[in-house]
């Protein structure tokens, strides 16, 4: 059972993982591409941007994360030891899109002036900080893949997998930054926000 439901999630990891791969590159590239798509004939910044205004972008996201959260729920016996790396994966994705609605709303009377030269540096800085956040939520993501796998797997094949080791001040690995006391008092916090007004 504890092995069946290591691999269902493992799935459900490498989907989430996936879809917040896409989601950082797009951001990664998008100062770029707005250069070279503004020299274009016709080009409008409406319809460049359009896709980030909809607010379609964070769907996918959206749709792995339940998933995923369905697959640890599924066989929450199995996962409880480890409940706090849930919370603490699930409240990163939750800042991800509260950045990302930020961002919505920086780009809304925008005109393709406001985000081009000196003021693409501005630009950049929101969508490298949306990268970022991205490629921290997936780094979290391999880490807590690793904890499983040692914990349901490291004995069945005598070995375990080495926890992963930042380098100088790089990002410290998720059983590190997540503490469960910690952890718990962030989610209570997170709780107590709902219900209260969000941006749009």
């Amino acid at each position: 059972m504890e092995i069946k439901a290591f691999y269902d999630l493992n799935d459900s990891i490498s989907n989430l993982s996936k879809s917040l791969t896409k989601f950082g590159v797009d951001f990664l590239i998008l100062p770029s591409q707005l250069k070279i798509e503004s020299r274009w004939v016709g080009f409008t910044l409406y319809d460049f941007i359009k896709p980030y205004l909809i607010g379609n972008t964070f769907a996918e996201i959206r749709n792995r994360n339940i998933d995923f959260i369905s697959s640890i729920e599924s066989h929450e016996i199995v996962f409880i030891e480890f409940d706090h790396y849930r919370k603490k994966l699930f409240l990163e994705i939750e800042y991800l899109e509260k950045e990302y609605k930020q961002f919505r709303k920086f780009l809304r009377n925008k005109k393709t002036n406001d985000l081009l030269g000196e003021s693409n540096e501005e630009f950049k800085s929101k969508t490298d900080k949306i990268y970022n956040m991205s490629l921290r939520i997936q780094t979290f993501l391999l880490d807590y893949r690793v904890i499983l796998m040692n914990q349901f797997l490291g004995e069945i094949f005598d070995k375990k997998i080495p926890t992963r080791k930042p380098r100088g001040d790089g990002l410290k690995p998720l059983n590190e930054i997540a503490i469960k006391r910690a952890v718990e008092k962030e989610f209570k916090e997170y709780e107590n926000t709902l219900g209260q007004p969000k941006d749009d």
